[in-house]
């Protein structure tokens, strides 16, 4: 059987694809744009190849690192394939869109995230060399005094660099862990359904998948060389990053190298080999999708953040009647969801900036529309808090001590009939 069509056959039913198949997030349109690309690359359509790279690029913020990656060894293998001229004009397309987008992702607007998520930003970094130069010296037997200072030897071992590139391959190694990809998936219920022992590929993938990779290092050709530089790349940009991690949405690149090697391991079976592994891998998708239709759905409620629509909807439809509406999400913000269900447009939220923020009580802060106000994202204790006037709270249930209210006058539930928001007068 064609690679290409058992490829085709396991991403269709491969839990990890399914996941984001049903998601709309810029990931998903991120591997669509670089698979197109790769394919007009590997046809040598270079100067629509090159526009299709650069979108993937500019599509998802990993991508910006990923793809200039990938290209480089992508071209030394595939060198002598072009003319110069071919080679100029795809670096020119290229560099067009790139460029611009690595700009504004380094020193603009978009490459906030990545600051916030890099490793490189974070801000217990010097406590942690701090600490372990202190335990080196004193477990040298060097007696603890005021201002201690640590010696060449302990700035040697630890410092920044040491403890960056520690997180970074703790990181990257941590993609390949059976725990991910076979047994556990991602941490996130938004990302896998990973608390039934669901991994990211199906738990009898792993027998073809060692059987691909030895046949893909047993003679590393072109293409083989091209899916083993993908495979060992693709999770670097997730790995600088310090939360999270392994983190689904941002390996997802990795997906179609794993199904390719997959595949390749599954065209060297023999026929009853085949026949075996599809009998397996037949009743593991029974479980898998009998667990993801149903199970899944519920338990995964609350990170599709159920409830946000009718909390907004409830609240635009008692503004009238009370002097605010008070919609406090805990850990989540209501803005995206509240521009999302009143429509407003985005040159009009444009013409709003910067959005008013008022505080309507001592540590509570919010957007403002009209009287509906949007607390920003934080940890209260509506016991404690005075409002004047007369206020309509819908408030994220796991806030603390709000079953405690007496004025709770309603609430809405999870699928499960567990509180996901109450509904408060104050």
């Amino acid at each position: 059987m064609k690679i290409g069509n058992l490829a085709a056959f396991t991403a269709a039913f491969s839990p990890w694809a399914i996941q984001y198949s049903r998601q709309s997030v810029e990931t998903g349109s991120a591997l669509c744009l670089f698979l197109l690309a790769l394919c007009l690359f590997l046809r040598r359509k270079l100067p629509i190849s090159a526009l299709f790279f650069g979108l993937a690029a500019a599509a998802y913020s990993p991508m910006k690192l990923f793809v200039p990656l990938f290209l480089l060894p992508l071209f030394t293998i595939y060198y002598l394939l072009f003319t110069r001229k071919q080679l100029f004009i795809f670096g020119l397309v290229f560099s067009l869109i790139f460029i611009p987008v690595a700009w504004d992702g380094i020193f603009g607007h978009s490459g906030q995230r990545f600051h916030e998520l890099s490793i490189f930003t974070d801000p217990v970094t010097a406590s942690v060399v701090n600490q372990r130069r202190e335990y080196q010296m004193l477990s040298s037997g060097i007696p603890r005094v005021v201002g201690l200072s640590p010696r060449l030897i302990d700035k040697i071992i630890y410092n920044k660099p040491v403890i960056w590139a520690q997180t970074f391959l703790d990181n990257y190694f941590h993609t390949f862990s059976t725990q991910f990809l076979f047994t556990r998936g991602d941490k996130e219920l938004r990302h896998s359904p990973g608390s039934e022992s669901i991994g990211m590929l199906q738990l009898i993938e792993v027998f073809p998948l060692l059987i691909g990779l030895y046949l893909l290092i047993n003679r590393l050709i072109n293409h083989k060389l091209t899916i083993l530089l993908w495979l060992l790349l693709a999770p670097i940009p997730a790995s600088l990053t310090r939360s999270d991690n392994p983190h689904a949405a941002r390996l997802l690149i990795l997906l179609p190298a794993l199904i390719l090697i997959i595949s390749l391991g599954l065209s060297k079976l023999k026929r009853p080999l085949l026949l075996a592994y599809c009998g397996l891998w037949l009743v593991a998708n029974v479980f898998y999708l009998t667990y993801f239709f149903s199970n899944y759905r519920w338990e995964s409620a609350k990170p599709f953040q159920w409830g946000f629509d009718k909390a907004i909807s409830e609240g635009l439809a008692a503004s009238k009647s009370y002097d605010r509406v008070i919609l406090d999400f805990h850990s989540d913000s209501p803005l995206m969801s509240y521009l999302f269900y009143t429509g407003i447009s985005p040159a009009e939220f444009q013409s709003m900036q910067p959005l008013p923020s008022l505080e309507i009580a001592p540590g509570v802060t919010g957007n403002v529309f009209g009287n509906v106000f949007l607390l920003h994202s934080g940890n209260r204790v509506w016991t404690d808090i005075h409002l004047s006037g007369r206020n309509l709270v819908i408030a994220a249930a796991d806030l603390p001590r709000l079953d405690l209210i007496s004025e709770n006058i309603s609430r809405i539930d999870y699928p499960d009939s567990t509180p996901a928001f109450y509904i408060l007068e104050r």
